[in-house]
């Protein structure tokens, strides 16, 4: 077993259900269908946590048997919550580029393969320059015309996801799943219903390259100008050190944080994502403060180095928290030395895959790592700079080496 599948096993492993025959339910109310009767001592990794009477309710992944279950679950029926707890608070607030997007690349592969290829591949290259509505306009008319071509429906519906039209993305795929079923297209299509599902925030502010939804119940009309306002100056301090620029207007979507994970499934630890669309879980949506701001500006890189072209997780989890303004903390930093000084810190090429689905101690390596890695490249390459290195994809994987060399010799260097 490899290290991060070391650490997430660990993570894992210390928690189980301590009560026998214990209800997982659908929802934390306590009339919500029960999924199944869990045995104790079955394994549990926690997703998160909902606020709520008798500790709180848990959404959680359990190994019952050989079965793989999902449901919730109070906080009387688990052991060692509050180590839980404890992690999640210190834990990173923003998640990688979400898994939707890796999905993505497998639908517009498959459009691509399709009867329409020069289409399809024109509609992929727009949606990767982050130019949906463009792509979404291009591919309308094909789909009239070819209504039964399952590629160029299931794109559409990609691109009209992006484009923040949830609800037609889910007609598109209904009609490309009777068509032809796709894996990757039926996780994007259940995704995209658990939004419309989920998601109460339907009023809409727009300014010059954003375009801000949120819940007016929750937020004043006044904090959503100054959210936008915000978007605007980052993306410009952004786009400036990275050297990028957006055609057409970036949704920014505001939840409370119970909203966005029901919203997304994401990890407890994440309070942010982008998947051409910036998504953000906001406690106190009655003021824009400083951590909302890093939050945002974390998922801008994400947005800015989407439209350059295609990067390794790290550099892109490396960067966004750089230029959001995170810094490693002694703690941080010594966990890197010590991982490294006993031959267990994960190397930079194996964290090329989505983080959305990591623990919270596994999520902890992974981004102190990165940032690490952003830190230590700027020392040595101060001349070069990060706008160099991301417009000469080329050098990025011969940085990748010297870096995680870098990084594999630190052992108990002070830094």
């Amino acid at each position: 077993m490899g290290t991060l599948a070391a650490l997430l096993g660990i993570a894992l492993s210390a928690h189980i259900v301590s009560i026998d025959d214990y209800p997982l339910r659908r929802g934390c109310a306590p009339d919500e269908p029960v999924v199944a009767h869990l045995k104790r001592g079955d394994p549990v990794e926690i997703r998160f946590r909902l606020a709520g009477s008798g500790g709180g309710c848990y959404k959680v992944r359990v190994q019952s048997g050989e079965q793989v279950l999902e449901g919730y679950v109070s906080a009387d029926a688990l052991s060692d919550v509050e180590a839980f707890d404890e992690a999640r608070r210190a834990a990173p607030l923003t998640s990688a580029p979400a898994i939707i997007r890796a999905e993505g690349s497998g639908v517009v592969q498959s459009a691509a393969a399709g009867g329409a290829q020069d289409l399809g591949a024109r509609a992929a290259q727009l949606i990767q320059a982050n130019r949906p509505r463009e792509a979404l306009e291009l591919l309308e008319r094909a789909v009239r015309s070819s209504p039964q071509d399952s590629g160029l429906l299931s794109l559409a519906g990609y691109a009209a996801y992006r484009a923040d039209h949830p609800r037609l993305a889910v007609d598109y795929w209904e009609k490309a799943l009777a068509l032809r079923p796709s894996a990757a297209v039926r996780r994007m299509y259940e995704a995209a219903k658990r939004e419309l599902e989920e998601d109460r925030s339907g009023q809409k502010l727009v300014g010059t390259r954003f375009a801000l939804r949120y819940n007016s119940r929750r937020m004043k009309p006044e904090t959503a100008r100054r959210i936008v306002a915000m978007l605007e100056q980052e993306w410009s301090r952004i786009a400036m050190e990275l050297g990028c620029r957006t055609e057409e207007r970036i949704v920014a979507i505001v939840q409370t944080p119970e909203e966005y994970r029901r919203t997304t499934d994401a990890a407890e630890w994440s309070a942010g994502q982008y998947n051409g669309r910036i998504r953000v879980a906001a406690s106190d949506q009655t003021r824009l403060d400083e951590r909302t701001r890093k939050i945002f500006a974390h998922e801008l890189v994400h947005a800015c180095l989407a439209g350059l072209g295609e990067f390794p997780v790290w550099l892109h989890e490396g960067l966004a928290q750089k230029l959001s303004g995170e810094r490693l903390g002694a703690y941080e930093r010594g966990m890197v030395r010590r991982m490294a000084a006993q031959g267990q810190l994960p190397r930079l090429e194996n964290l090329s895959q989505t983080w959305a689905r990591m623990s919270t101690l596994h999520a902890k390596v992974a981004y102190s790592t990165a940032l690490m890695a952003i830190e230590l490249f700027l020392e040595e390459h101060p001349a070069l700079g990060v706008r160099n290195l991301v417009h000469n994809p080329h050098l990025v994987v011969q940085m990748q080496n010297e870096l995680d060399r870098r990084l594999q010799a630190l052992q108990s260097a002070k830094r």
